[in-house]
């Protein structure tokens, strides 16, 4: 995970003695809801889209909705000594809720119900109650530094010059970094897309030992390129029967690499085909 290292060690040290009320504090883009998560993993050794107890709150929603949301799950009580089988309740925004809301979290915080974690987010400190910062342990995200931006982006094939770029022009934030070299990924995706479409079998065959040495998530990048190449070749001519077969193949490798199949068994299928 891109993170400072003093953040890092603050989760870390937290996930070692949980408390039961946490604020994850950091400015718009500086990566809170990755961190949150991470928190959330830690906490119940599970992935956090799958874990079935956390009741998720948006400090953007009506704040009735919150009220009726945080009264609801605390009617029935739930009980684990499994930290990992706890209850979490999610606050995002916490400087945006209603005056309500922050009161009847305030009540579950003074008086936590066993087996259950408060974790909320903010990027305005200064817009809370001071008797809800004090019962909250708290986790500032800081800057992202240079060596660890410059670590994350040169691991995506980024040069080392154009990663101290990025580094200057995100003012350390995580998600802008992120971006920023999802930008820069693009931007080579499609050029590798458009090589691989043009060139012939053998030099196909020899492109993919490097192409499935890019993470998974950059492959899905350069196969949505070549799709995206291949449609726009369709308009042009729209009867080739030839285009659609190579998109139909495109199609099916998409979906063969969402499903986790072998990549380099999946290249090699396309580089042949095409």
């Amino acid at each position: 995970m891109l993170i400072n290292p003093r953040t890092g060690e603050a989760i870390k040290e937290y996930l070692q003695e949980p408390f039961h009320a946490l604020l994850i504090v950091g400015p718009k883009n500086s990566g809170k809801t990755d961190i949150l998560e991470s928190i959330v993993r830690g906490l119940t050794q599970t992935e956090y889209t799958a874990y079935p107890h956390k009741l998720v709150i948006d400090g953007k929603t009506e704040g009735i909705d919150q009220v009726r949301a945080i009264k609801k799950e605390f009617s029935y009580i739930f009980v684990s000594q499994n930290p990992a089988h706890s209850r979490i309740i999610i606050v995002k925004s916490l400087d945006e809720i209603s005056r309500e809301s922050h009161n009847a979290l305030l009540k579950i915080i003074e008086e936590p119900p066993a087996a259950t974690y408060i974790i909320a987010t903010t990027s305005n400190k200064a817009g809370l109650p001071a008797t809800v910062l004090s019962r909250m342990k708290q986790i500032e995200i800081l800057p992202i530094d240079e060596l660890s931006a410059t670590q994350y982006l040169t691991a995506k094939n980024i040069e080392a010059d154009q990663a101290r770029n990025i580094w200057l022009k995100s003012t350390g934030l995580a998600s802008k970094i992120k971006h920023y070299a999802q930008q820069e990924s693009h931007s080579e995706s499609v050029e590798l897309a458009k090589q691989f479409l043009s060139t012939k079998m053998y030099s196909r065959l020899v492109m993919v030992n490097e192409i499935v040495k890019l993470e998974k998530t950059d492959q899905q990048t350069v196969i949505n390129a070549i799709f995206d190449i291949l449609y726009f070749k369709l308009s042009k001519t729209p009867e080739s029967h030839k285009i659609i077969q190579k998109i139909q193949l495109a199609e099916k490798c998409q979906k063969m690499l969402r499903e986790s199949v072998n990549p380099k068994l999946l290249w090699l299928d396309l580089s042949l085909n095409l």
